[in-house]
């Protein structure tokens, strides 16, 4: 009887954590390796075994991230809104985009498409703006921006689709690792100055808004830049940039300047390097460069824009505290620091000179990047030392390590090597893209005006596992043609939905214990009431009486008012059968607990 009571007792906790346990598996999608594919010129995906997940029916996909989810974009649509002028005579081009967000059951994340509305600005055509948008849209860490479409503001959702930030930034980029670049609209920001800072998940600022322009950053390092300039007459300049005594960058208002008549227009502009809590790791990076996010190693492609072209300036790699990436000076190493160089793993026997710029240049991954000689591509280390084997030392052209495989190309076809530069998969493709984590895509057949006819995706055993023999190319530029202001219709908008399995088979779990548990009391307190009768009754026909014995605990059945037939043991009374007795000591055991 207890032994049932106590496994009735537990069962509830055991239910508990189980239901816990299944409400976390179903809580987000889980993550799946997945490959863009092109049918039609619509786009899907498969996964690493070349099955198809999600069917190529979307205008733009991004594989799978770690949320479980991946961005697609159903369709795009042109309509125009007048300016925000008294006479409002200028008609505003707004590029119409609905997405959702799909997972690897190729069904959809939320009940309902979500939409995006951008305005056409002077500096901006549609295809940066649709671009820019498929780049900050995806879920990072759990949040993905979302836009209020009456207001134009931007906020972050959650992948429950509640609301985690509200929209009130003009602009606004994507998380990574806990932070996030947005821009303060113009009207209701910090004293309408639109300009940008960072935010953590929960909204709050990490930094002051002073910037006016700064990227998510990237394994603790970001871009951000300060400008300060007016060229209308009359108009003030803000002030003079500096950085206060916590590495914070400020403009000093003290010294705002008023611009006359005959006064030129007066320009301040500051590039910084800053940390993922905007504070000042290196000032005045100068304007000649771009700079590429960095990499774990800590370090950055510094790109010349067409100023630094127009002075012959090549790619450079910085550091992260800001300063260039430049080869070892040979002239300055000791005859063991040499020595050990030479003798070190896939050394070249060459050293680069240290003033060398590259005509191109990829990332650093897995401790190596492909920079362009001129006329070779080769592999360096990050002292820029030139790595590689003696067989194959330089390449027509290479991509960056991925997944432990590089891009490279030999005698005009494309294949790939490994971390050893050993060629892994042959050289006999038109072209390839960076490495997967487990396939490789692929060119190959008839040269398009949009890449080649045939695309593939190769395992790492170069075995195709998914191919498509008539490739379009990209489709977002025919879906411009459309006319403006309708959707295109026939796409089916599958919700993934609720799925309340697991809720009834927890439910009928706990109204079973329940049941149980209520009969498993019901019975124990029947007994127990039944115990207390039959004690009751025993004691009526043997009343209990202290023993004469010196341990007057003991108790003895007194044989009082019993005729002289009455035998000394209740068990031989023919009045009380086996079966009965045995009930009776149950009942005495349960009642005094033995």
């Amino acid at each position: 009887m207890k032994n049932i009571i106590v496994k009735a007792e537990h069962i509830f906790p055991i239910l508990l954590i189980l239901g816990l346990w299944l409400s976390s598996c179903t809580k987000q999608p889980q993550y799946g390796d997945s490959y863009i594919i092109q049918k039609d010129g619509l786009f899907g995906l498969i996964d690493s075994l070349g099955k198809e997940i999600v069917t190529p029916k979307y205008i733009y996909i991004e594989p799978i991230r770690k949320d479980g989810v991946a961005l697609a974009v159903i369709d795009t649509i042109y309509t125009s809104v007048r300016d925000s002028s008294f006479l409002g005579i200028r008609n505003i081009p707004i590029l119409n985009i609905k997405y959702g967000y799909i997972t690897s059951k190729d069904k959809f994340l939320f009940p309902e498409p979500s939409y995006v509305k951008i305005r056409i600005e002077d500096y901006m055509d549609s295809i940066q703006a649709y671009s820019k948008f498929c780049q900050e849209a995806s879920f990072y860490g759990g949040l993905a921006i979302a836009q209020d479409t009456t207001t134009f503001l931007y906020g972050y959702i959650g992948l429950d689709g509640d609301t985690i930030i509200p929209p009130k930034f003009r602009e606004a980029h994507r998380f990574n690792d806990g932070r996030a670049a947005v821009q303060l609209d113009s009207k209701n920001g910090l004293k309408g100055s639109g300009k940008w800072g960072l935010i953590d998940p929960e909204g709050k600022n990490v930094c002051d808004f002073v910037f006016n322009h700064i990227e998510t950053p990237v394994n603790g390092r970001a871009i951000a830049s300060i400008m300060t300039i007016n060229k209308e007459e009359g108009g003030v300049i803000e002030g003079e940039i500096g950085i206060d005594k916590n590495g914070n960058a400020f403009i000093d208002k003290t010294k705002a300047t008023v611009i006359e008549a005959s006064d030129d227009p007066i320009y301040s502009t500051t590039i910084f390097l800053v940390d993922d809590n905007g504070k000042v790791i290196k000032e005045d990076m100068g304007m000649t460069f771009q700079y590429s996010n960095f990499n774990k190693d800590g370090i950055a492609v510094a790109i010349p824009n067409r100023l630094a072209e127009l002075f012959g300036r090549g790619y450079r790699f910085i550091k992260k505290d800001g300063e260039f990436l430049k080869p070892i000076d040979v002239t300055s190493i000791t005859e063991e620091q040499a020595q050990k160089i030479i003798e070190s793993k896939y050394f070249l026997n060459e050293m680069l000179p240290e003033d060398i710029e590259f005509a191109d240049a990829s990332r650093f991954t897995d401790g190596y990047a492909a920079v362009n000689l001129g006329r070779a591509w080769i592999f360096v280390d990050s002292q820029l030392i030139p790595r590689g084997n003696e067989e194959h030392p330089i390449y027509e052209d290479a991509l960056p390590f991925s997944y432990g495989l590089a891009g490279v190309k030999l005698k005009g076809k494309y294949g790939y090597i490994d971390k050893e530069f050993n060629i892994t998969i042959p050289c006999k493709y038109d072209s390839c893209a960076i490495a997967g984590r487990n396939l490789c895509r692929v060119y190959s057949g008839k040269r398009t005006q949009s890449g080649f006819s045939i695309v593939s995706y190769i395992n790492k055993q170069n075995e195709i596992v998914w191919q498509n023999i008539d490739y379009q190319g990209d489709f977002f530029e025919k879906s411009e043609k459309k006319q403006n202001g309708i959707w295109k219709e026939g796409i089916s908008y599958v919700y993934i939905g609720k799925d309340y399995t697991i809720v009834w088979i927890l439910l009928t779990l706990f109204t079973i214990a329940g049941i149980s548990y209520w009969a498993v009391i019901q019975t124990k307190r029947r007994n127990r009431n039944n115990a207390k009768s039959s004690a009751k009754n025993i004691e009526t026909i043997f009343p209990i009486k202290e023993s004469n014995e010196p341990d007057s605990s003991k108790l003895v059945l007194a044989k009082e008012n019993v005729g002289t037939n009455t035998p000394d043991d209740i068990s031989e009374d023919k009045n009380i059968n086996d079966e009965e007795k045995k009930a009776i000591d149950e009942r005495l055991n349960d009642i005094l607990g033995f």
